[in-house]
């Protein structure tokens, strides 16, 4: 898509019609989750940092960059009753309740002007609509705000999901009938394979029963040619051939 230009009157400088906000996963649950426990409005305050040569708005998600105001709410009202004292929080972003896409004239008139980037969000719409204010030689232009999800290799999320990924083994299995070699009874083997006693004890465990599985004559010397076992030793430690 691309982006036309916007000129002020004096015809300088050039202006992209938009700027893109690269919404981080993590702040995309938060707001997420917050709606789905509750019908009213609520908002908060974060350290947004801007290239305007990109037409790019980005925020690091991290909890010193956040500010939670107090506020008075409702499902179709919001009041923010202090700010922060840094003024690097320069974004705000508020719920609307429903799908209601569009900043209200309060919204406009307390909110757009007060921060420099001003972001909506609804439950149905995600993030859906915002605002950047941009002083130009003692002129403000009000552009619009598109989103953009961040893709972050580094989030929590991602690093707990490749965390369980690389701590899962595939499970190996045999071309026949689809039989699982993974957690198989092969585990249970006694420690000495000719060892009767040995056998008697494993064969007395709960667990034996469980692991307890009877192979064809064909599908064992399959595992003896994946390298799984001998047939032989398999067989005298209590697992059937059919």
């Amino acid at each position: 898509m691309s982006k036309p230009l916007v000129f002020d009157a004096t015809g300088f400088p050039p202006l992209i019609e938009y700027y893109t906000f690269l919404v981080p996963y993590e702040l995309e649950e938060v707001m997420r989750t917050t709606a789905n426990k509750t019908s009213n409005e609520f908002g908060l305050m974060l350290k947004g940092k801007i290239d305007h040569k990109k037409q790019l708005i980005t925020v690091d998600f991290k909890p010193e960059n956040v500010f939670i105001p107090e506020q008075q709410v409702s499902p179709g009202y919001i009041k923010f009753l202090n700010h922060p004292e840094d003024s690097g929080f320069n974004l705000i972003i508020h719920r609307h309740p429903g799908n209601l896409t569009t900043f209200s004239a309060v919204d406009k008139q307390s909110i757009n002007d007060s921060y420099e980037v001003s972001l909506l969000y609804t439950v149905a719409s995600g993030f859906c609509n915002g605002i950047i204010n941009i002083i130009i030689k003692d002129k403000r232009f009000q552009l619009k705000v598109v989103f953009k999800k961040e893709k972050n290799p580094n989030s929590l999320v991602e690093n707990m999901s490749n965390l369980i990924l690389s701590k899962s083994i595939p499970n190996i299995q045999s071309a026949f009938n689809g039989t699982r070699l993974s957690n198989n009874p092969l585990k249970r083997l006694p420690h000495s394979h000719n060892d009767d006693q040995d056998y008697e004890n494993e064969r007395d465990s709960p667990l034996f029963n469980l692991s307890r599985h009877v192979f064809t004559q064909e599908e064992l010397a399959e595992l003896e040619e994946l390298g799984e076992l001998k047939p032989d030793n398999f067989n005298s430690s209590g697992y059937n051939l059919k």
